[in-house]
């Protein structure tokens, strides 16, 4: 992961911007990466311990953890069809999630 930080240029558009010198790496044993407008059963339905919302979208908790522990999840698989926007939001409070949990901040 990268630490970055949100600048606003002259013209008032904000930038993000990657800070240098900030790279730090979380062990992890998978990842599953996935780009739809809606959840695929296929992603979770090999695995019972992580349960599902009868439309199909991942349960999670207030720190976007399944109800399988260590595992977190965001992004249309949890919310169902949204912005691009609400999921790189989410995604960013899921790693500080994860580095609280793992007491790496």
């Amino acid at each position: 992961f990268l630490r970055t930080e949100s600048h606003t240029d002259e013209n008032g558009r904000k930038k993000l911007v990657t800070l240098e010198d900030t790279d730090i790496a979380i062990p992890y044993s998978s990842i599953i990466v996935a780009v739809s407008q809606g959840p695929k059963k296929n992603i979770v339905s090999s695995e019972d311990r992580i349960s599902l919302e009868k439309w199909g979208t991942v349960i999670v908790n207030d720190n976007f953890e399944t109800t399988l522990e260590n595992v977190f999840s965001c992004g249309d698989v949890v919310t169902g069809p949204k912005t691009v926007v609400a999921a790189v939001n989410d995604a960013k409070k899921v790693v500080a999630n994860i580095l609280k949990k793992e007491e790496l901040i």
